[in-house]
């Protein structure tokens, strides 16, 4: 246990069960600042039980690394604060630690304040603010995300790290409410892609407000159709196998759909004017559709829609017309 006061821990720490209590202040990185700091600057410390911590408690992650890989219950619960500062990393769930838990699995009062990095495969009980880093997962190859059971604000200095293979994705699950803003970037590892839906970021239970300023992705999906989808819940990557041709006529479908509806609306035009009597009308319609279409088992929806307007002169004699329209 720690109590009131502020505590430092220095080197390569392999710890297990760590109490903060009441204005318990511990601080990884720092060197010998006025407040020491836990863990000194470039250290390395692993939790393999759970870190509690009361509501007054803090912990200061400076120019070190962090990792927790046990899990904190209700009765071990950390309700404090934790700042991720610039060039520290602060990781829930290292690889092999995909069940780790940090923070208050009971009110989700935990808050983290990140400027450095925060990582993991793990799950977070309370609320972070990114002004900074969050990668979720975080070993290259390895497939898995972090999991927020909280709110979730990101910054315009914020960058959101994911990533995508063939077998899977490293995403981000936020259990509350979003506010986006900033970057996100998306690592595309080669390989062999076909039909699917890769989920990047998902916001279950809470709403999303604002949006990403960029989205930035790397590598390439080979020979397939790809594209960002972006829906009221969530970021996700949608790939279609295809070749140019199968391009070519996806668009050529598309322009003649767009064709037809506008002749259609032309036809409409002429059966409600009166068909005798020389006379010169003016007119606007709108136009528009909604398909699904399916290709190879994966389908997606396609909407045509637009104003039609012209004007059109028809002839006293064998009912004769002449006109102009424009889409």
């Amino acid at each position: 246990q720690f109590g009131e006061g502020k505590w430092t821990i220095w080197g390569t720490n392999n710890l297990t069960d760590l109490t903060l209590l009441n204005n318990a202040r511990l601080r990884s990185g720092g060197g010998f600042e006025p407040w020491g700091g836990c863990c000194g600057s470039g250290a390395t410390t692993t939790v393999s039980g759970w870190l509690a911590g009361a509501s007054t408690s803090d912990l200061e992650v400076n120019g070190s690394s962090v990792t927790m890989n046990g899990v904190n219950t209700a009765a071990h619960a950390f309700t404090g604060v934790v700042n991720v500062n610039g060039g520290a990393t602060f990781t829930v769930g290292d690889s092999t630690h995909a069940s780790a838990v940090f923070g208050d699995p009971t009110g989700h009062a935990a808050q983290i304040n990140v400027t450095g990095t925060m990582s993991g495969y793990g799950t977070i009980d309370g609320n972070v603010h990114n002004d900074g880093v969050i990668k979720a997962g975080g070993v290259s190859g390895v497939n898995g995300g972090l999991t927020i059971n909280g709110n979730l604000t990101l910054t315009n200095n914020s960058i959101l790290k994911t990533s995508m293979s063939p077998s899977g994705t490293s995403g981000l699950i936020v259990n509350g409410n979003m506010a986006a803003a900033g970057e996100m970037d998306i690592d595309v590892a080669s390989g062999n892609y076909g039909n699917a839906v890769y989920p990047l970021l998902a916001v279950n239970g809470g709403t999303i407000t604002g949006s990403f300023n960029r989205v930035l992705t790397t590598g390439s999906t080979g020979n397939v159709i790809a594209g960002l989808y972006q829906s009221s819940t969530g970021y996700s990557i949608v790939t279609e196998k295809g070749s140019s041709a199968q391009v070519f006529g996806h668009v050529l479908y598309a322009n003649r759909m767009a064709l037809t509806n506008f002749v259609g609306s032309l036809y409409d035009v002429m059966a409600m004017t009166p068909a005798t009597g020389a006379k010169v009308d003016t007119w606007i319609t709108p136009i528009g559709a909604i398909e699904n279409v399916a290709r190879d088992g994966l389908g997606y929806e396609q909407k045509t829609y637009g104003l039609s307007a012209g004007a059109m002169h028809r002839f006293d004699w064998h009912g004769g017309v002449v006109g102009l329209a424009v889409s």
